[in-house]
């Protein structure tokens, strides 16, 4: 028992570095870039903790909990602030991000990162709901310390936090996992295009100025929308934000009339920021569709037991790797696979048992072919293969590499037994590829048979009249 809460342990301290030190910089970015005297305009630490506790719920722990707030308080602390107001501060902070926590617990994993259309405004119902709590805490401790009705320091609170939320959680939630980093490999124009018409729209607010300034973005965050991935685009959206607020507060956009009191501020902050949420919402509906459409393509194109080719895209694929190797004068290969005894499996330990025979196959023997191989499963328990620039020699040895993995590794049964499973090989390779796969494949197939009447658990092969 021991030896298993060790690692447990070790993560959980992790976890709690992890948002304890995050939570201290964030922190102690708001507290010195706040003006003297007032709360920070821009706080990002509350975000950011939620976000990192919904993307990555096991951070959400006690550990976790305890780092965040050792945090909060240690950038108190250290930029000089009595711990009395440090505590009240950090109960306020922590009033929005357990709210917003408590009620994302009830979403789903793709609700949490943005893929369904519906994401982007269940996300903004949890938005709504911690800013609301951070508000009531923001009340007591303005009432407090700065002797505010409780009204103006809900509001203050709510908007403050409404910003930051609505700016910075999309940004955490739709981080891509490891696997799901890619390089889009070398830039060309037309990926640019979207990213100069986005500097350029706000470069024209700049110059035009006016009440409708802050929309200018709006087309080019469309095409942002349908060009960029979901992470792409909430970066967008928070640097649009940023630019648009810091241009109007700067007076670099000038909107033409003054901005009377702090409401209209929060509004117009509220409103740039709402306008910057377009490219999220637009990319989480062109995710979902890409997912349905993969699906749908899958469904057409895949086995679905297996996950293999169906005999519908092998035939399809088959054709035009034998046009390639006419093209360029390379031999191809093709393999008949077939499970010895199939239906004596299915017979003796039932149809569930011979679909994992199925599965386990499938995987095994797809793994031992080449990225630029196709392979299919084309009937009950009979495979395909095409092999392209692969000579008769190399053909029937790797048919044989197949052969022997099926055969040397038994398949767990569920009720402890072991099943020995074998399967035959019929391997054909020609260099006559203009003819297409359809006598290359029937020959395949005649090895195949000799493969069995030879007593199966063999590889036979054949070369195609003009083969080599």
């Amino acid at each position: 028992m021991g030896k298993l809460r060790a690692p447990i342990v070790i993560r959980a301290g992790r976890g709690a570095l992890m948002v304890g030190v995050t939570m201290f910089f964030a922190a102690l970015f708001g507290i010195l870039t706040r003006e003297p005297g007032f709360l920070a305009a821009f706080w990002p630490a509350n975000a950011l903790m939620l976000g990192l506790m919904i993307r990555w719920p096991w951070l959400g722990g006690p550990m976790g909990w305890l780092g965040g707030i050792a945090g909060f308080l240690a950038a108190d602390l250290v930029t000089g602030s009595d711990p009395a107001t440090s505590l009240l501060l950090t109960a306020a902070n922590l009033s929005g991000i357990c709210t917003g926590y408590l009620a994302a617990r009830h979403l789903d994993i793709a609700d949490r990162s943005l893929r369904r259309p519906s994401s982007v405004i269940r996300m903004i119902l949890v938005i709504f709901l911690a800013a609301a709590a951070a508000g009531c805490g923001g009340a007591i401790a303005n009432a407090i310390l700065f002797d505010q009705p409780p009204v103006t320091g809900w509001v203050i609170w709510f908007a403050t936090e409404l910003i930051n939320y609505i700016a910075i959680l999309p940004v955490v939630l739709t981080i891509p996992t490891r696997d799901g980093l890619r390089w889009p490999g070398r830039l060309h124009a037309r990926m640019l295009a979207p990213l100069g018409a986005l500097a350029a729209s706000a470069a024209i607010a700049a110059l035009i100025g006016g009440p409708g300034a802050i929309a200018f973005p709006v087309p080019a965050l469309l095409w942002c929308a349908v060009r960029y991935g979901l992470f792409v685009n909430a970066l967008i959206a928070f640097g649009v934000s940023a630019m648009m607020l810091i241009g109007v507060a700067t007076g670099v956009i000038a909107l033409g009339s003054e901005l009377a009191g702090q409401h209209a501020l929060m509004s117009l902050r509220i409103g740039v920021t709402l306008i910057a949420l377009t490219p999220i919402a637009i990319s989480s509906v062109m995710t979902d569709r890409a997912v349905m459409m993969q699906r749908l393509h899958d469904m057409a194109t895949r086995d679905q037991l297996t996950g293999v080719a169906n005999r519908r895209q092998f035939d399809r694929e088959a054709r035009k790797a034998m046009d390639r190797a006419a093209a360029a004068g390379h031999p191809v290969a093709a393999m008949m696979l077939d499970i010895d005894r199939f239906k004596a499996i299915n017979d003796n330990h039932g149809h569930a048992t011979g679909d994992e025979v199925l599965r386990v196959f499938a995987r095994k023997a797809s793994a031992m072919l080449r990225p630029g191989d196709l392979f299919a499963r084309v009937g009950g328990e009979e495979f395909a293969a095409i092999l392209p620039a692969m000579a008769a020699d190399e053909a029937v040895a790797l048919a044989e590499r197949v052969r022997r993995a099926i055969a040397d590794q038994a398949m767990d049964l569920p009720d402890g037994r072991l099943l020995c499973v074998t399967v035959s090989i019929g391997v054909a390779v020609t260099t006559d590829c203009g003819a297409g796969p359809s006598p290359l494949l029937i020959e395949a197939d005649r090895a195949l048979y000799d493969a069995k009447d030879a007593g199966r658990d063999r590889v036979a092969h054949r070369l195609v009249p003009g083969g080599a």
